[in-house]
């Protein structure tokens, strides 16, 4: 193979760990190929599963590319709107857009044999457009890199007598309008971020919500009082004692952590009770671990 040749490589998803992949990849010299299932960038962010009061749990500092922070303008909880925005300009800022396969769904990738005109083994990626199955494509790459993400399909659990249920059974994604909350009794199962998000929605929108859930888990409200969480619980004093230690950790941290484990457990003890007196947390809803390892 000609080593002159400009290496080729395939993206799969285009979502904030694809974009940020390909734009690296690309400036490396590579050729990349970014393929999306959906019709738009944005992974989670896409407006078909961004349900209403998505915003991020992050402020925008924190979750915000270095190389290209938000506009001034934004909040500090970006909204999945904003967030979706920037990941298009991100796309076009960095000529990311003209690589872009949307509404492109991978069927499969194999590894292909080096031959006499290509000594380097590479990848074929069959692909298809999603609204013409008929249609496939098959192309060849140097390297593949997956960046579909663990939150690409809804997972709904399997729950004896649903089908008994005469209402709707969403998945946080598939809510789409306020109006299907609007008026109803709902309940919302689990109490991770998307739950919490949805049973807040539900109890403005809805008749009533309730929360089912099996065991709580740490979640800082965004604001306690008028002082934004991370101005006191993301400081460095607040969660150096937290940090593992290093691998090669050596006899003196090693003997001034066995000392200082008291105090560090009674630390975490009094950071816990301080969030749920601040925040306002019912006990219900209190978690039987410190906070900062359920973060």
């Amino acid at each position: 193979m000609d080593e002159r040749r400009q290496r080729r490589a395939c993206i799969i998803g285009a979502g904030v760990a694809g974009l940020v992949t390909a734009k690296v990849v690309k400036n490396d010299g590579f050729h990349v190929s970014i393929f999306e299932k959906n019709a738009t960038v944005g992974g989670v962010w896409a407006p078909t599963r961004a349900y209403p009061g998505l915003r991020t749990n992050n402020p925008r500092e924190t979750y915000a590319f270095s190389d290209f922070p938000y506009p001034e303008t934004t909040g500090d909880f970006p909204t999945a709107s904003q967030v979706m925005d920037d990941l298009a300009s991100y796309a076009e800022h960095f000529r990311l857009t003209p690589h872009l396969h949307l509404d492109t769904e991978i069927l499969s990738v194999s590894r292909t044999a080096a031959k006499s005109n290509a000594p380097h083994a590479g990848f074929e990626v069959r692909s298809r457009r999603v609204y013409a199955s008929a249609d496939e494509t098959r192309q060849h790459f140097d390297f593949v890199v997956i960046c579909n993400g663990v939150f690409s399909v809804p997972r709904l659990p399997q729950i004896d007598g649903i089908q008994r249920f005469a209402g709707p059974v969403l998945h946080s994604s598939q809510i789409r309008k306020p109006d299907v909350l609007r008026g109803q009794r709902v309940v919302v199962v689990g109490a991770g971020k998307s739950a919490l998000d949805c049973a807040s929605f539900a109890a403005k929108e809805g008749t009533s919500s309730t929360l089912v859930f099996r065991s709580p888990h740490w979640m800082l409200p965004r604001y306690i009082g008028r002082v934004r969480v991370d101005r006191f619980a993301f400081l460095r004093v607040s969660v150096a004692p937290y940090y593992p230690p290093y691998h090669a950790v050596g006899r003196t941290e090693r003997a001034l952590r066995a000392v200082a484990a008291p105090l560090l457990w009674l630390g975490r003890k009094a950071a816990s009770r301080l969030v749920v007196r601040l925040s306002g947390m019912p006990a219900v809803m209190v978690p039987d671990y410190p906070h900062v390892a359920g973060a």
